[in-house]
């Protein structure tokens, strides 16, 4: 994430105001965007009730599969893929509650952390 400030000059007063404003500079300059699995409005935006937060939240109809993390973290999984060691190998053959927890503490294990993250 970047952080910038932005100044904008209040319509009434004429006074400058600043603003914070975060954006994203980890994404690869050829991103490929998907459509996704949630079926669409004819809108770019679909807007959604989230219980956790309490509020609606606005998504847009696009999903970004590329950005730079995602890419440093696929390096590091194409590295194990011919040891015995990969989280995949490792817990394959047990049922599936047991092996979704033993996948979340491998892939902890194996993954080291991206800058920028």
């Amino acid at each position: 994430m970047a952080k910038t400030v932005v100044t904008y000059t209040h319509w009434k007063t004429g006074k400058p105001i600043e603003r914070v404003k975060y954006y994203t500079d980890r994404t690869l300059p050829a991103t490929i965007e998907t459509r996704g699995r949630v079926k669409q409005t004819a809108f770019d935006n679909r807007v959604y009730y989230k219980p956790s937060l309490g509020k609606p939240v606005i998504r847009t109809k696009r999903v970004r599969r590329r950005s730079a993390n995602v890419v440093d973290i696929n390096k590091q999984l194409e590295s194990l893929r011919d040891s015995p060691e990969h989280p995949s190998r490792v817990c394959g053959g047990l049922p599936w509650d047991e092996r979704i927890r033993c996948l979340k503490a491998k892939m902890k294990e194996a993954i080291h952390p991206v800058v920028g993250s």
